[in-house]
C-alpha cells in the first residue's frame, strides 16, 4: 500500500511539474510581444494553478510541493513585473 502511496503522489508531482512548465513556456512566449491582454490571461492561470498546488499538497512530499510553489512564485513575479512595465508605456 505505501508503494501505491509514493507512486501516486509521484504522478501528482509529475503533473505539477509538467503544468508549471507549460505555464513558463506560454510566459515565454508572451514575454516577446506581450499584451495587457495576454499577461493578465496568464496571472488568471497561474493563480488557479496556485490553488491547484495547495489542493495537492498533502499529495507530495515537502521538497516536492516546495520547488513546485518556488517555480509558481516565480512565475508570478515575472509576470506582476511585466504587467508594471507594459502600463508604464
Amino acid at each position: 500500500m505505501k508503494d501505491f502511496d509514493d507512486i501516486k503522489s509521484n504522478i501528482t508531482f509529475v503533473q505539477l511539474i509538467k503544468e508549471s512548465k507549460q505555464i513558463e513556456k506560454e510566459l515565454r512566449d508572451v514575454m516577446k510581444r506581450p499584451t495587457l491582454k495576454e499577461l493578465k490571461n496568464l496571472q488568471e492561470k497561474n493563480k488557479k494553478f496556485r490553488r491547484k498546488i495547495k489542493q495537492n499538497q498533502d499529495g507530495i512530499n515537502l521538497l516536492e510541493y516546495k520547488e513546485v510553489k518556488d517555480r509558481t512564485e516565480i512565475i508570478n513575479s515575472l509576470i506582476k513585473e511585466t504587467i508594471l512595465l507594459q502600463k508604464s508605456y
